[in-house]
């Protein structure tokens, strides 16, 4: 229970020994006299420093162990002053100053077990974090933030016009509430505003992945006759494989996701009309940079980049929405993170509490589970991928194989094994699924079941490649010793085309040197290494030079780097 009355917060002692006994917490002497909220007064001579969750906030907190508590759970005037909890009796409720917005509702004594159920064994960790977040509520928050650093503009085309449309998607009872509700919420936030034009976009709602709650739809714009007409930003936008890179042997992990981060972009007055949509409730138009603009994914790397871009790749990297740290030590990962967040802080940025991870050792990104060295796939996106039926059309097979590709760098020789399913891509009709294309779907799904794990590279060591070529494709092997032991850090392959699939077996190991100098360049170029390969694809890459051509840039490789060839 929740008893402002209370002068600190306390917990049974027989509480203590029957749910915790599992656990290991800390407990020291004490000598204090607490206050209960009927006016009665306790002797304390012990403490435990326990972790209590509330929602998606973690604190840790000291509790007074008393004997015979009337309830198995205080929590005092200490902590509410702490966390800046609001109480509001009237509705058996509360929230914090730091989100107003979520309203939790006061506790029962049999949801205290709950609370307690997320200690650990880091207490110190917990309360370094704390004290931190502690420091920013107004960038842990899930109101919008809007940045002053950068604005959109968008601009149609040299000679181009948008065509007028009347188009609004019909959509049923349920759609429509949950329509009125999101404009409702959008204006109210001041994302957009009513406008009269004759050339808005039509719109509909999608349900949201794995979300039951009542925000359980998404406002999705067709931006398509607008894309199509808009000059195009070039910018460059982040590459996760290029990210895991930098990570080296960190061990503390943490990921911040922007709220609606494209929301916190302001447009132009000019480019607000292009942004009109329209529905069964009025004709919109965005004040702050929409999603589904072809620019948009530019225009955010290109603030991200003007927020860290001194810092990239050292402790921080970001893809898109989400900024990733990492350090090596606790006390860096504290000093690391603040930085972030005072930069997204004077930035006028705003992060989803509800989505924060931090200063875990091991933490899930983008698909990939990462810990110290190492990385592999989401074991959670591996159960999606198997979920996926068996593909009965040309489209389906692309689907599911563009699902696989994304973890392609795990998978041994995924392109050479998916060369049959690549085929029924390509069918225009009268696809057949045969036994090769069973076999070969089967094959996948167990290569997906059992990904290797691999090893952060570390450019102070030396790389072993490793190369192979036959007539349906060729692969190629990063790899580094760690500890002694040989890891791979990535998986790469392509299937040949109708001319390379003629190619001598010595010309076969040449493409595949020359196809792992291309993947894995960036790693190799200027760099020691061991080339596992026969000697002779050497000379056959050598002697294809002089004809110029691609061939030609694999020997240019083979120069600026220093090679160990092992035949």
């Amino acid at each position: 229970m929740i008893d402002s009355g209370a002068s600190f917060s306390c917990v049974n002692h027989n509480f203590v020994k029957m749910v915790l006994k599992q656990r290991n917490v800390e407990t020291f002497d004490t000598n204090i006299v607490v206050t209960l909220g009927n006016s009665s007064q306790l002797h304390i001579n012990k403490i435990a420093l326990l972790k209590i969750q509330i929602g998606p906030m973690t604190w840790t907190s000291d509790f007074c162990i008393v004997e015979n508590l009337p309830q198995d759970v205080i929590i005092g005037l200490d902590f509410i002053k702490w966390t800046t909890m609001v109480l509001d009796p009237s509705s058996d409720s509360f929230t914090f100053k730091f989100d107003p917005s979520t309203v939790h509702d006061l506790l029962a004594a049999h949801q205290i077990k709950h609370l307690f159920s997320h200690i650990n064994n880091e207490i110190s960790t917990s309360t370094l974090i704390q004290n931190l977040i502690s420091k920013f509520p107004e960038v842990l928050t899930k109101e919008l933030g809007i940045t002053d650093k950068i604005k959109c503009d968008l601009k149609l085309k040299p000679g181009s016009t948008l065509k007028t449309t009347r188009v609004v998607y019909t959509q049923g009872p349920v759609r429509q509430q949950a329509m009125k509700s999101i404009i409702d919420d959008l204006l109210a936030k001041g994302v957009i505003e009513p406008i009269y034009t004759d050339t808005a976009s039509p719109c509909f709602l999608v349900p949201k992945q794995n979300s039951n709650s009542a925000d359980s739809w998404r406002l999705v714009t067709d931006y398509r006759e607008l894309n199509s007409k808009l000059e195009f930003l070039q910018y460059p936008v982040p590459s996760i494989e290029s990210a895991f890179m930098h990570l080296k042997r960190a061990k503390y992990f943490s990921v911040l996701d922007l709220n609606s981060a494209y929301n916190q972009i302001a447009l132009t007055k000019r480019s607000m009309k292009l942004t009109a949509f329209q529905c069964e409730f009025g004709t919109f138009a965005y004040k702050r940079l929409p999603f589904g603009v072809n620019k948009g994914g530019q225009i955010l790397s290109k603030l991200m980049d003007k927020l860290f871009a001194d810092i990239r790749y050292k402790y921080c990297f970001y893809y898109f929405d989400d900024v990733f740290i990492y350090s090596n030590t606790l006390e860096e990962h504290i000093r690391h993170l603040e930085d972030v967040l005072t930069r997204l802080q004077k930035a006028g940025l705003t992060v989803n509490p509800d989505k924060i991870k931090l200063a875990q050792q091991k933490i899930d990104f983008l698909g990939n589970q990462i810990s110290q060295g190492q990385i592999t796939i989401n074991p959670d996106r591996v159960s999606a991928l198997l979920q996926i039926p068996r593909p009965r059309t040309p489209k389906e097979v692309a689907s599911f194989l563009g699902s696989v590709n994304f973890f392609a760098r795990f998978l041994p020789n995924f392109q050479i094994l998916a060369k049959p399913l690549n085929a029924l891509r390509r069918k225009t009709s009268n696809m057949v699924w045969g036994d090769e294309a069973e076999n070969t779907w089967q094959k996948l799904r167990k290569l997906i079941t059992e990904p290797p794990v691999l090893a952060t590279p570390d450019f102070a060591k030396r790389f072993q490649v490793y190369t192979d070529g036959s007539k349906n494709g060729v692969a190629a092997i990063l790899a580094q010793e760690h500890d002694g032991i040989l890891k791979p850090i990535a998986f790469a392959s392509k299937q040949t085309n109708s001319r390379q699939e003629n190619y001598s077996p010595y010309e076969l190991e040449a493409l595949a040197i020359q196809f792992a100098f291309k993947k894995y360049r960036v790693y190799l170029e200027h760099q020691e290494f061991d080339l596992f390969t026969d000697h002779k694809a050497l000379t056959a890459i050598t002697n294809l030079a002089k004809n110029g051509g691609n061939w030609l840039a694999g020997s240019q490789i083979l120069c600026l780097s220093d090679i160990r060839y092992t035949t």
